[in-house]
């Protein structure tokens, strides 16, 4: 088996719920060196090419600050959910 479906099994095995997920994400984001902020306080600089992300209720975002301003560089967005697959036996 390949090391990135490895990846994702142990992604898929640690994210038995939505709340998982956002935890299992957040660890991974820390260990590929992602700092977390906190979105209640003020964000002094953010460094170009740094990672960041933020919690919030359950939300997690995340992003990569540009080498140049969205408006020079444009800007690539991605977007997921996190109850996929969250089975539940009822």
């Amino acid at each position: 088996m390949s090391a990135t479906a490895q990846g994702m099994f142990e992604y898929i095995d640690a994210s038995p719920t939505p709340y998982h997920c956002v935890e299992e994400t957040a660890r991974r984001l820390i260990q590929g060196g992602f700092g977390e902020l906190d979105p209640q306080q003020a964000w002094s600089t953010l460094s170009i090419g740094e990672g960041h992300f933020v919690r919030r209720n359950g939300t997690l975002i995340a992003w990569r600050n540009g080498t140049a301003a969205p408006a020079e560089a444009g800007f690539r967005m991605v977007g997921a959910h996190t109850d996929s697959p969250n089975l539940r036996l009822k």
